[in-house]
Parts: C-alpha cells; structure tokens; sequence
C-alpha cells in the first residue's frame, strides 16, 4: 500500500523529525511503501501563491492510498506551514484514510493538535482513524541511535498501520 507520511513542521531544530524517521522506519517494515513529504521543502509565503514542485507534488498525494501526518503540538494547534500545505489540496484527498502522530516537549504528545487536525482532515473529505501514536516529553523517547526507548510504541504503531490498512481497504470504492 502506498502511504504519503507527512513531516508537518519545518522549524529549526524539530524533535518530530526524529520521530517522522522512526515511524517512516516501522511503516516501510509493515510493508508500506512511504512516500515521504517534509513540508520543508515545499513552503509558500502565502495561501494563493503555488508550492514549490506543486505538479509534481500533486501526482505524490493523488497516488497515494492513505496518509500519516506527524506534527508537533505548537501553542495548542498544529504548525501554520502544516495548514498551509494541506490547503495546497482538497479533491485530492477525497475518501482517503489518514493517520495522526503527535509530538510535543510536554506530556500529552501532542493531542491538542491531533484534535485539530481531526476536523481539518473531515473537512478536505479524508478519513481520521482512530489510533494514534503520541510523543510527550520529547526527546526522552529516543536513545542516542534513533530508536525509541519505550518498545510498547513499536505495538502501538503496529495496530496503527493495520487500521489504516483496513480503511484504506473498505473506502477503496470511493476513490474509484
């Protein structure tokens, strides 16, 4: 299955980074083939101006048949360039499962911006499933190699791909 996994921040110095890899790791062991987008290299100034590789861009988000959103928790909200990226698109989306990965330096991982993302996601006509994997207190998660600390998130993942799998699965029909 092919899943575009989206870094959704582009800040200097990013903790969601580290874990972007990471899942991008687990994913690719799961048997996804991951297109990985950092929003990094796709920034615009304004919403009417177009992204950088923009055609090229395009044909990445159509082709894929599910996608996972890492982003950070930033002031209780998701970044602006996340926003402003996921905007870029909106047919494009339309029936497809998505994924959420929240990062934050405080305990609850990011879930205010997961919420956020949530409605973002059922308004561009996506479909947010219901597991997610959560970071807090980042980057006590990571040891000095890139690999996460705690091995219940290697499970969590686990069950976080089968169900992506599975949307992705049952609302093929609509993308047809």
């Amino acid at each position: 299955m092919k899943v575009a996994l989206i870094l959704g921040t582009a800040r200097q110095g990013r903790q969601s980074e580290k874990v972007a890899l990471w899942v991008r790791k687990q994913a690719e062991q799961f048997g996804f083939d991951i297109d990985y987008i950092d929003v990094a290299d796709h920034l615009r100034r304004f919403t009417n101006e177009e992204i950088p590789g923009q055609e090229g861009l395009q044909t990445r988000i159509v082709s894929a048949e599910a996608f996972i959103i890492v982003s950070p928790e930033y002031n209780a909200g998701y970044p602006g360039e996340l926003k402003m990226f996921l905007d870029a698109f909106y047919d494009e989306y339309f029936g497809k499962p998505v994924a959420f990965v929240g990062v934050s330096d405080g305990p609850r991982g990011g879930s205010r911006a997961v919420e956020k993302l949530r409605s973002s996601a059922l308004a561009m006509q996506m479909t947010p499933i219901r597991n997610v994997l959560h970071f807090g207190n980042m980057p006590e998660h990571f040891d000095e190699g890139g690999e996460v600390k705690d091995v219940s998130q290697k499970e969590k993942a686990r069950g976080l791909f089968e169900q992506l799998q599975a949307f992705s699965q049952a609302l093929s029909g609509l993308r047809e």
